[in-house]
């Protein structure tokens, strides 16, 4: 009885070690997990490349230095010209006459159409005095205010890239842990098992769940969301639309989440519609009818045909649970969240499906 006791003593000592041992070694590793992530992203994209090559050559150092090369050049550059543009973009559009001319017509716009309209609605009724008042532009500095801000905004996105140092850095961090990740990625269930002290089915259900859900959120989410993206950025392009990076962006984004890039192409339809009927300009009304038909259309057309295959054999959640998956890891980690949302979502009912299955039939057998 004694020698049970203290096996079980040992048992516990051991267990609370083995915590404070793997807690410790997440903090280690948890600065570089963003790191990790957007290797495993990248690595997921190429891997295809990887496989070829190594099919070819029969040689992993050749195969991982063009998959890491062609990552380079096609996601690692891009990517950085793509953010450089659209920091550009937004301290151009802040700090422009435009950009003030057009919050200044919108303002006016909303005491015509929307503040004087309601007031005469309700004096129509029977109301004598105003029930909104129309906003006066002469108590808003309005100029001085946004060219501040602008250049609040600009110095930071500049000051920020200006750390180059930092993202030289980063990216050789990301090239250094590709150069590992590519030869070891078909064994991830492996190296799973061997770190967790779970049983072998359940680590390996685990590693699955990890490789469809990274799959899912690539190739469904990511994939389709740059096609869509790109699809409507088309026509914007053709219309002569300013901040075509931002815009690109913001439908990426909320292509994602999925709330949805009507968000951006909508409201961009409906302003040329409104300003073609002001200005009496027919061709201008049926060009915002024909991009809000199109972008409909093909982002309709894209997520009926393209989502179903790209997200074939991969872990598949409700869109609710989608939504509010991705939004909560963008909240919590950033924009990286769109990726750890879902993962940790996936992992956790997962897991909850794993213990209902083994423990709790396993307790009702018993009963």
């Amino acid at each position: 009885m004694e020698k049970i006791k203290n096996l079980e003593t040992k048992n516990i000592f051991f267990l609370i070690v083995m915590i404070i041992v793997f807690l410790l070694t997440i903090n280690i590793f948890l600065p570089f997990l963003n790191i990790i992530i957007i290797s495993l992203i990248i690595v997921q994209i190429f891997y295809p490349i990887y496989r070829f090559i190594f099919k070819i050559t029969r040689r992993t150092y050749l195969a991982t230095t063009f998959s890491i090369l062609i990552s380079i050049i096609f996601f690692i550059v891009p990517v950085i010209l793509l953010c450089i543009l659209i920091f550009r973009q937004i301290e151009s559009i802040l700090s422009s006459q435009n950009f003030i001319d057009f919050i200044k017509s919108a303002i006016e716009y909303v005491n015509v159409n929307l503040v004087v309209g309601i007031n005469t609605l309700f004096k129509n009724i029977g109301f004598e005095q105003n029930i909104l008042s129309p906003i006066d532009l002469n108590t808003i500095n309005l100029e001085n205010t946004v060219i501040q801000v602008g250049r609040d905004i600009g110095n930071f996105l500049f000051s920020f890239l200006n750390q180059f140092i930092n993202i030289l850095f980063s990216i050789f961090l990301i090239i250094i842990t590709l150069i590992f990740m590519f030869p070891n990625y078909d064994k991830i269930d492996k190296i799973i098992s061997f770190i967790s002290p779970l049983d072998d089915n359940i680590d390996k259900v685990i590693a699955e769940k990890f490789i469809s859900t990274i799959k899912g959120v690539i190739k469904g989410s990511f994939g389709v969301a740059f096609l869509q993206a790109t699809a409507v950025l088309i026509p914007l392009v053709i219309l002569g639309v300013e901040g075509l990076a931002i815009l690109w962006l913001l439908m990426f984004i909320l292509s994602i989440v999925p709330i949805g890039s009507g968000l951006v192409w909508f409201p961009i339809g409906s302003i040329l519609i409104i300003e073609g009927i002001n200005i009496q300009d027919t061709i201008q009304v049926l060009l915002g009818i024909g991009l809000i038909l199109y972008s409909a259309i093909v982002i309709n057309v894209i997520d009926s045909t393209i989502r179903p295959k790209l997200m074939k054999n991969s872990t598949n959640l409700h869109p609710i649970v989608v939504i509010f998956s991705v939004l909560g890891g963008i909240y919590s980690y950033g924009i990286l969240g769109i990726v750890y949302g879902p993962l940790i979502v996936v992992m956790f009912l997962t897991i909850m499906s794993m213990y209902r299955e083994k423990y709790l039939s396993y307790k009702l057998k018993n009963k």
